[in-house]
């Protein structure tokens, strides 16, 4: 459900949409790989890991090479104020 909502997001914005999506990394990957097969322009992974599940390297290279709509990668660091 959550990528056909994603899907059409995508499709009717044609810029930009981003999920928050808090998973183990084989449900990453596999709704990132979902949302590249069935969007028309290309995905940029963001890896907030205060809000939602950290990408590991292993899940963006899988991605990148099995993905040819993922095109990048903005990493947010976790700051700590202590």
């Amino acid at each position: 459900m959550l990528v056909k909502l994603t899907v059409r997001w995508c499709s009717s914005r044609r810029d930009r949409c981003s999920v928050l999506l808090q998973a183990g990394q084989e449900a990453v990957y596999q709704y990132f790989k979902e949302i590249a097969q069935h969007v028309s322009v290309d995905v940029t992974l963001y890896n907030i890991p205060l809000f939602a599940s950290p990408i590991e390297v292993g899940t963006v290279r899988r991605l990148a090479l099995d993905c040819p709509r993922v095109v990048g990668i903005k990493i947010v660091p976790v700051i700590s104020h202590t």
